[in-house]
């Protein structure tokens, strides 16, 4: 199965439904399915075929969305770019994935072909905008395509060297997708919150969990990220179902965003990742909405995810961090001790 075909098969059971949601431009499943063939389409004229890799160099909107499916509609892969990052990084991450196109700004291509990228197929988006909508947004012609097959790649922050190309199989990512949709009970009435970054694997489970379902995914715009009160207002204005972010984000908005004080809500579950979650704040959490439940993620961005553990019960005397818990996706986990072997059990 690829990715894309998730909001294929959405689109035909729930088309009218919201997909995307973003304080630009709203699409149902219907428009994000037409709108990711017409890029398909538009990638397809530039060279991309079955087997290329293929830039996002955009902020997050619903349209960098769409391209993610046309680009896997083609058999190719994705590689969403830092929109923050410098021309100097996008350029090392072109040349080290040896991206055949890219889809970017008018302005971010002229940076490009400055520095030595006369070859690179650019598309546009906002110059081209007008050309790419003459495209039919009828199916494209789909390629077979095995289930080992890349399907998109994450380059790390680089903050142990050389940030490096994770690259992730539509198998891989939909182990990782299925099991959580099912773990947390997916209901196409549910709205997912957005808040990671595209190049950051957060967002594997914001935008691809509520495809899976048929569910809306709502885009946390990168300008209001870490602003404890927006955020906030965000979470209750959207009506946000299923929140997902690191601990950080949401210990800022408990300190400085009046989280704790919040009382009529639509959330029924928090999941957060990334790092630790102070145990001093995850218990006020918990104190404060225990009717809601509350799931650590843990995992590189390799696995995705790896082992989860669900937060039920947390003393006032509790003084030991909360464990990584248990493996999920079909996923196996074991210990090494220092001679290099498996440990058993209790040991």
């Amino acid at each position: 199965m690829n990715l894309s075909d998730l909001v294929i098969e959405s689109a035909r059971k729930h088309p009218q439904a919201l997909a995307v949601r973003s304080p630009e431009q709203n699409l149902t499943y219907s428009e994000l399915d037409a709108l990711a063939n017409r890029l398909a389409r538009a990638l397809a004229e530039l060279g991309v075929r079955q087997g290329s890799r293929v830039g996002i160099w955009l902020d997050k909107s619903a349209v960098a969305i769409a391209l993610m499916q046309g680009i896997l509609r083609l058999g190719a892969a994705y590689v969403p770019i830092d929109p923050l990052s410098p021309v100097l990084r996008a350029a090392m991450i072109i040349r080290d994935c040896q991206l055949s196109a890219i889809a970017t700004t008018h302005s971010r291509a002229e940076q490009l072909l400055k520095d030595d990228f006369a070859d690179i197929k650019c598309l546009t988006i906002d110059k081209s905008w007008p050309e790419i909508l003459v495209f039919s947004d009828q199916p494209i012609e789909r390629l077979p395509q095995e289930d080992h097959e890349l399907a998109y790649i994450l380059y790390t922050s680089g903050s142990t060297g050389k940030p490096k190309g994770v690259c992730l199989s539509h198998q891989n990512a939909l182990a990782f997708i299925e099991w959580a949709a099912e773990e947390i009970n997916v209901q196409p009435t549910d709205r997912f919150s957005n808040h990671a970054p595209f190049h950051f694997d957060l967002s594997v489970l914001d935008i691809y969990v509520p495809f899976l379902k048929g569910a809306c995914v709502c885009l946390i715009p990168e300008g209001i990220a870490y602003i404890p009160q927006r955020l906030v207002n965000f979470l209750l204005q959207e009506k946000i179902t299923v929140w997902y972010s690191v601990p950080s984000v949401l210990i800022l908005m408990m300190l400085h965003g009046s989280l704790l004080e919040v009382q009529e809500h639509s959330l029924r579950i928090i999941l957060f990742a990334g790092e630790a979650f102070p145990l001093k704040y995850l218990k006020q959490l918990h104190q404060h909405w225990q009717d809601i439940r509350l799931l650590n993620l843990y995992g590189p961005t390799e696995t995705n995810v790896c082992t989860y553990f669900e937060v039920k019960n947390i003393s006032e005397k509790q003084t030991v961090s909360i464990p990584i818990g248990k493996a999920c996706c079909r996923n196996k986990i074991w210990g090494i001790n220092h001679q290099g072997k498996e440990i058993a059990i209790g040991e």
